[in-house]
Parts: structure tokens; C-alpha cells; sequence
């Protein structure tokens, strides 16, 4: 995200970077929403609209949404994952055990597979 941040085409005219920007996607076309904000629209205004539909209307619908709105969704879902972590820690550390124990087996693969192949390109 802040890699994404660094490579911005122009300054902002605003100081606080939103949150959101380049990282919210259309659930139908998948490209890439587009931050709407203007000195003259309120914070309550700014909203994030859909790349595909501002470039060709027929491509995809007008999708967009306030960031006001996505962050107090945001907000409940990441209050939810917590009293559910709280309600049921032993498992949801045993879960994070699983899945970091099967992405390193996954990684050894592919690190094994790399050295197999490079021995090969040098015998």
C-alpha cells in the first residue's frame, strides 16, 4: 500500500491521504475504484467510484460507495473478528498455526523444486 503511495501521478491538494486509495477494487469488473475528493465536497462526501464505468458506461454499472461507509463496515467486521479471536482464542490460534505450518511446507516445496532445477541446469 505504501509502495502504491510513493508512485502517485500528481500531489494532492489534500493532507491526510485516504486510507482507501489503490486498494479498493469493483466486485463485478474488478478494476480498480477511483477516489473521488474535492476541496468543495465534505469528508462525508468523498466516495470511491468504479474505473471501468468512468472510462466506458457500458461496461459496467455505477458502482461506488463513500468512504464514510466503508470504513464503519470495515469497522463491524473487524470488531466481529475480534470478539469472535476472543470467544474462541485456542482455536483461532490453532487456525494460525495451521495456515502458517502450510504456507511454509509450500514454501520449502517451491525452494526445493528451485534447487532441483538449478542442479539440473548445472550438471
Amino acid at each position: 500500500m505504501q509502495e502504491l503511495r510513493k508512485h502517485k501521478r500528481r500531489p494532492t491538494k489534500h493532507e491526510k491521504v485516504n486510507p482507501f486509495s489503490g486498494i479498493c477494487y469493483c466486485a463485478d469488473c474488478g478494476k480498480k475504484m477511483y477516489l473521488c475528493r474535492a476541496t468543495s465536497l465534505t469528508e462525508d462526501q468523498e466516495h470511491l467510484k468504479c474505473s471501468t464505468y468512468s472510462s466506458d458506461k457500458n461496461a459496467c454499472s455505477a458502482h461506488f460507495i463513500r468512504t464514510i461507509v466503508l470504513k464503519e463496515i470495515i469497522l463491524g467486521e473487524l470488531n466481529n473478528m475480534v470478539s469472535f479471536v476472543r470467544e474462541n482464542e485456542d482455536e483461532f490460534v490453532q487456525a494460525a498455526m495451521d495456515n502458517s505450518a502450510h504456507k511454509q511446507s509450500s514454501e520449502l516445496a517451491k525452494s526445493k523444486k528451485k534447487l532441483k532445477d538449478a542442479e539440473k541446469r548445472i550438471a
